[in-house]
């Protein structure tokens, strides 16, 4: 039976220390009412409290969403990768529960107080964090939002924001998976901005979530995806294109 795939975008912000900024963003959001504006501080250290935003306010608004990509404003999202993914892996493990992203395993945690990263040992004892995704982009299911509500009731949270929510996933016995169409650059040996703008945009356009795309590289990639999808020929030349994930690797 055909069916129709759809999304909805909001974008999570917090409080600038700019009042005039705080004005503008109030007008915005009233105008197109897709803008979150949490009471903190819009800091890095503060990032944590907008992850636990993301699961408060669909909660709130009674949100129906089957699955929830929380990402980055450097990311380039492939909707139409990540709808077919989505799609695929529904029709199949719909009843399974999924957290997916760039899993990573056996992360330390940093004791340098001069790290942005700093967590002391008593926001977080454990020498190295639970399994998790990167923040930059992530799914998981829309059905977890109230388990990971209550649990955040009781849950000790701590500042860094992607370890801090598979910290959370654990408690409720969800796994973190790893998918390799998201966040290929994150583990690059080499400069990710330099890789990204050698990538072929065949190479590219197999990818989910690209991160460290800057504002012109957005448009460029974006204009770059609908092409293909009007004339896929022009990746038909060779039948596969590197790896851009085992590349930087």
């Amino acid at each position: 039976m055909y069916h129709v795939l759809s999304w909805k975008t909001v974008f999570l912000i917090a409080k600038s220390l700019d009042p005039k900024v705080n004005f503008l963003v109030t007008q915005e959001a009233a105008i197109h009412k897709d803008i979150v504006i949490g009471t903190f501080e819009d800091t890095f250290r503060n990032l944590y409290k907008k992850m636990i935003l993301s699961i408060h306010w669909p909660l709130v608004q009674n949100c129906s969403a089957s699955y929830i990509l929380k990402t980055d404003e450097d990311c380039f999202v492939n909707i139409g990768n990540l709808l077919n993914w989505l799609d695929s892996y529904h029709t199949i493990n719909g009843t399974q529960p999924i957290y997916a992203g760039r899993r990573q395993d056996h992360m330390a945690v940093r004791r340098n107080n001069q790290s942005r990263y700093y967590l002391s040992e008593k926001e977080f004892p454990e020498p190295y964090f639970y399994p998790y995704v990167s923040g930059g982009g992530y799914v998981f299911s829309g059905n977890l939002l109230p388990l990971l509500f209550n649990v955040l009731k009781t849950a000790p949270l701590f500042t860094n924001e992607d370890a801090l929510l598979g910290s959370l996933m654990r408690r409720i016995s969800v796994k973190p998976t790893d998918q390799d169409r998201f966040l290929p650059f994150v583990f690059c040996q080499r400069n990710s901005t330099e890789e990204l703008k050698q990538a072929h945009m065949c190479a590219l356009s197999k990818h989910i979530i690209v991160h460290g795309v800057k504002e012109q590289q957005q448009i460029r990639m974006h204009y770059n995806n609908a092409l293909l999808n009007s004339l896929p020929s022009l990746c038909s030349l060779q039948d596969s294109y590197e790896n851009i994930r085992d590349y930087c690797g």
